[in-house]
């Protein structure tokens, strides 16, 4: 037959071969985390039939989420063979998901293809229900099958680079593994503790030394959780302190960038900041670990940018609970910049994933202020598709507008600083307020916070008092309580012996005047360029 026959297959790139969970040596490696994905893959997919009508929230067709688990597979170097579509079955057994005739179908595609390596279905199904499978399809164990999590969870296992990113795949991988031990224990208990009989079967209860070597595997297992979790809630602690001391110390906004995987986080990052400091491709996943930049839009405001990981839809449990350090920087944020690929066929779906996603989060408030970013708009041929427009008009909790915008090729940045400073604005406790402040001589230390570099507050008029410096600024709420002590009122007389600046609207009345006069060289313009020269340096107290 076929397989028989079947000729070596090119290794395709993979995951580092790793035991089964158990940390320990020479163990079996599973098909879901540890075996090498070589050859193609065939898709398994399911039609989950009619669906509830009358939501505005665009859920996946299965074809379009076949295609994504394709995408998933090409990110992890296989390439997809072909796909298998189970139709909807109204009575459908949850023991056994597929029909005996996709079953034969997988079997004959199996046995006389030498290319495929891979069976990739669709679904998160129960380690028994895979073994069944791989007994009556594979008999001789030359195939690798996963389903949907552990192709993810391979992925973030290649992508992650610092230790906390490690640390949290980690511990995803090990909780999906406990309940599978039974099916793939450590060599040394027996020809049948690896899955089931020796010819393939669907992998019964082990007995035996086997269930000594499984409780000792479930032992070690538990063990290397429980030592995980602890380091993961020692980096949580850490990041909450860092978090709060720099909300106190800042005194700054911070807006987290969120959306679907490869939806350009990372590149409309590096748009606002004027920089390529965080690495940005067009691939999934390539952010895992939370990046922060502080940024000055347009409007003169200065923020901090946390750029976090992707979502993706049906994303694993075990990843969610492993990434908590991770999410919690959007549940602390301010501010949502929801980004989304407009570019996409799947955009509404992906809207709606990535919303259910924040909704799912424990501590994340589905009313903290959030925009839409439409994102790739330089890929748009015949402008925003239907389906998302229409979604537009039925927002979720929180969505306070939307800006369409090319982070690539830098179209819509003003609009979005605009929109931006619009939410702080108006949804925010950093919304602006003017008011004046008289700050001492003797606190020197505090004027020189307000200018910066980087400046807190937009400081509209400068005036040098006998006693002290008279400043109108405009500020956030938070930046007005700091400086409530410094207040003064705003008829309130002082003796200036400099007036270091002027109101922001003269002065731009002033630009536009000489913008269109012929300039001239004369004692006066001297007099002001030597003043404008001088303003720049701040004043030494008084003795």
């Amino acid at each position: 037959g076929g397989r028989l026959a079947r000729p070596a297959l090119v290794e395709e790139e993979s995951a580092p071969r790793r035991d089964a969970g158990t940390g320990g040596g020479g163990a079996v490696a599973s098909d879901q985390l540890g075996k090498e994905l070589r050859g193609k893959a065939i898709l398994v997919g399911w039609d989950p039939g009619p669906q509830k009508t009358g939501s505005e929230q665009r859920e996946w067709s299965p074809q379009e989420s076949l295609e994504e688990l394709g995408v998933l597979c090409q990110t992890m170097g296989v390439q997809v063979k072909g796909t298998i579509m189970q139709q909807f079955r109204k009575e459908r057994n949850k023991s056994k998901p597929l029909g005996k005739g996709k079953v034969e179908e997988l079997r004959e595609l199996v046995k006389f293809d030498s290319e495929i390596g891979v069976i990739c279905f669709d679904q998160d199904l129960p380690p028994r229900v895979i073994m069944g499978y791989k007994g009556r399809i594979d008999p001789y164990d030359e195939l690798v099958f996963l389903d949907r999590t552990s192709l993810i969870l391979r992925i973030f296992g290649q992508r992650a680079k610092t230790n906390e990113a490690k640390l949290q795949v980690q511990l995803a991988s090990q909780k999906y593994m406990l309940p599978r031990l039974r099916y793939y224990l450590t060599e040394g208990a027996g020809l049948e503790a690896k899955g089931g009989s020796a010819g393939g079967g669907s992998g019964a209860a082990l007995k035996g030394a086997g269930e000594t070597q499984l409780n000792m595997d479930k032992n070690r297992l538990k063990d290397n959780i429980k030592q995980l979790q602890t380091d993961i809630d020692r980096i949580r602690a850490d990041r909450q302190r860092k978090r709060d001391a720099s909300k106190t110390q800042l005194g700054l906004p911070f807006l987290a960038l969120v959306g679907y995987t490869n939806a350009g986080k990372s590149t409309l990052m590096n748009r606002l900041c004027g920089s390529n400091e965080v690495t940005a491709q067009d691939r999934l996943f390539e952010t895992l670990d939370p990046t922060r930049r502080r940024v000055t839009f347009e409007s003169g405001r200065d923020a901090m940018l946390i750029d976090t990981v992707g979502f993706i839809q049906r994303l694993p449990s075990q990843l969610v609970a492993g990434f908590t350090a991770t999410l919690e920087e959007v549940a602390e944020a301010d501010c949502v910049l929801h980004i989304v690929d407009i570019s996409s066929d799947t955009s509404d779906a992906q809207v709606t994933t990535v919303e259910k996603t924040l909704e799912s989060l424990a501590e994340y408030d589905m009313n903290t202020p959030q925009l839409l970013v439409l994102n790739k708009c330089d890929k748009l041929e015949e402008g925003v598709a239907e389906e998302l427009d229409q979604s537009l008009q039925f927002p979720w909790p929180g969505v306070v507008g939307h800006v369409m915008v090319s982070a690539r090729t830098g179209e819509g940045m003003d609009a979005l600083s605009a929109a931006i400073e619009d939410m702080l604005v108006n949804h925010t406790k950093f919304g602006a307020k003017r008011f004046r402040v008289l700050v001492p001589y003797e606190e020197a230390e505090v004027y020189t916070t307000l200018k910066g570099p980087p400046a807190v507050v937009k400081i509209v008029r400068e005036d040098y008092a006998d006693e002290g410096y008279l400043l109108e600024i405009v500020a956030s709420e938070e930046w007005f309580r700091r400086l409530e002590e410094f207040e003064v009122a705003a008829d309130a007389e002082f003796s200036c012996t400099w007036n270091a600046g002027a109101d922001a609207e003269e002065e731009l009345e002033e630009e536009e005047e000489e913008e269109e006069q012929v300039p001239q060289t004369s004692e006066d313009e001297n007099e002001s360029a030597s003043a404008s020269a001088f303003a720049k340096t701040p004043r030494q107290p008084r003795s």
